[in-house]
C-alpha cells in the first residue's frame, strides 16, 4: 500500500472505512479513537514504567502511533478486523521491537476464557504470553487502554469479578485499566450502600472493595467513531469519560490460588 493509503484525516478515513467508522448506529461492537486530542489524553495519563500496554481495537492506529512515540516499551495491539490490520502492520515494520499485533478482540476475553474452561485449552493465557508477573505491591505488569461500548461492558465485568479471586489477568499482578467507559457503568462505580438496588448491586460492591477509581477526563462523544445517530440525547450520553481503575494494593493475594480457569 502507498503512504497515501494510510492517511488519517477524516476525509481519507471516510473514503476508505465508511462502513466501519461512519455507520450511524446505537449498537456498535467497537468504538475507535481517530482524533489526536483523544490519543493525547490517554498518553498523558500513562506513567513512565515497564508495564506492557494492551490496546483494545486500535482501528486505524491513531492511538497506537501516539503510544509508540510516547515511550511505551511494549505494546500489544488487539485488532480482529482485517480492514485495519494494514495500519498495524505498517506500524510494526516501524517498531518491530515494541509492537505486537494480536488478531483477536480483547473485549471477548470472557468468552475465550469460558471456552478454555470447557476445553482445557490455553487460548486466553496465550494472549498474555511473555508478560512477567509482578508482586501485588509492585508496579502493574500490564495496562489495558481503549474504549468500551455499552454492548461490551461485560468485558469490564469479567475483569471485575476476576479480581476477587486474583485469577485471569490479575494472576499476573495489579493490572491497571485506563478506559473510556459508558456513562451507565459510572452509576455502578459510584453507587453507595443505601442507594436504590438498581445501582448498588454486586458490581458496585466489587468496584468499591477492589479498585481505586479516578475519573481523568471527559471527551465529547463526537470525537469517536462511529458517530451516534442524530437524535435527542441526554447530556451525559454526549460525553465519554476516561477512568483509571487501579486494584487496591491493600488486597492480600497470599490466600488465593492464582489461575486463569478457576
Amino acid at each position: 500500500m502507498k503512504n497515501a493509503d494510510f492517511e488519517l484525516t477524516e476525509t481519507a478515513l471516510k473514503r476508505k472505512h465508511k462502513g466501519k467508522l461512519f455507520c450511524k448506529s446505537r449498537r456498535v461492537e467497537s468504538i475507535y479513537i481517530v482524533r489526536e486530542e483523544v490519543a493525547n489524553i490517554v498518553c498523558d495519563n500513562i506513567p513512565a514504567d515497564d508495564a506492557t500496554v494492551l490496546e483494545i481495537n486500535p482501528g486505524p492506529g491513531v492511538l497506537t502511533r501516539r503510544l509508540l512515540d510516547s515511550g511505551v516499551k511494549q505494546l500489544r495491539a488487539f485488532e480482529s478486523n482485517d480492514e485495519f490490520l494494514p495500519y498495524m502492520m505498517k506500524l510494526q515494520k516501524e517498531h518491530p521491537e515494541k509492537l505486537t499485533i494480536i488478531p483477536h478482540n480483547l473485549t471477548a476475553l470472557s468468552s475465550i476464557a469460558a471456552r478454555d474452561k470447557v476445553t482445557r485449552e490455553n487460548n486466553a493465557l496465550s494472549m498474555f504470553e511473555g508478560i512477567r508477573s509482578q508482586p501485588w505491591d509492585s508496579d502493574p505488569p500490564l495496562r489495558i487502554v481503549g474504549v468500551i461500548t455499552q454492548r461490551r461492558y461485560t468485558f469490564v465485568r469479567h475483569l471485575l469479578f476476576r479480581i476477587s479471586s486474583m485469577s485471569g489477568i490479575y494472576s499476573l499482578g495489579r493490572c491497571e485499566l485506563l478506559l473510556f467507559l459508558p456513562h451507565k457503568e459510572y452509576w455502578y462505580m459510584t453507587a453507595q450502600p443505601g442507594q436504590e438496588l438498581s445501582r448498588y448491586r454486586a458490581a458496585a460492591v466489587h468496584y468499591n472493595l477492589f479498585y481505586d477509581i479516578e475519573m481523568l477526563s471527559k471527551v465529547p462523544r463526537a470525537y469517536f467513531h462511529p458517530p451516534l445517530p442524530k437524535r435527542p440525547e441526554k447530556s451525559i450520553a454526549k460525553k465519554r469519560f476516561i477512568y483509571r481503575l487501579s486494584p487496591c494494593s491493600k488486597i492480600s493475594p497470599t490466600t488465593v490460588t492464582c489461575t486463569w480457569l478457576d
